[in-house]
């Protein structure tokens, strides 16, 4: 079964939609989310690592890219990541946001789901990053 998610990326008023189909959870898009954040110097870096993003191919298919561009919230996702840009790198901070589907009533229904992370990431470094975002990492180490 796969597990999907959405990303909501904003920037003033811009709103960027991606859609991933599976691996949708913090272990796996929580923690590619994460990384790429900590390696990008702006918006656009961060939007060029994550659609740089291929899943293996394997005998039967191409590579293909992790992340698609979708216009807004799918109803069959369980997770909703949601990435604030505010200023620049230098001058800027990151709110990174994570909310977990509890029930499959409507995806528009606050009620539908529990938060599960919300920092703010000033300055927006590596370290930044890496501090903030600890539940994300330890989840990565989780063995299942």
């Amino acid at each position: 079964m796969c597990t999907r998610s959405n990303i909501l990326i904003t920037n003033n008023d811009t709103r960027i939609w991606l859609y991933r189909h599976y691996d949708g959870y913090l272990k796996e898009a929580g923690y590619n989310i994460a990384s790429c954040l900590a390696q990008s110097s702006d918006l656009h870096e961060f939007m060029a690592q994550l659609l740089s993003q291929k899943h293996e191919p394997s005998m039967y298919r191409e590579a293909r890219p992790i992340y698609e561009f979708t216009s807004g919230i799918h109803g069959d996702i369980e997770y909703l990541y949601t990435i604030n840009f505010y200023g620049t790198r230098s001058e800027g901070s990151v709110r990174f946001r994570v909310q977990e589907r509890e029930n499959f009533d409507d995806v528009e229904l606050e009620t539908s789901w529990k938060l599960i992370l919300d920092e703010t990431i000033n300055p927006i470094t590596a370290k930044e990053v890496s501090n903030k975002l600890s539940l994300i990492t330890e989840a990565r180490l989780k063995v299942a």
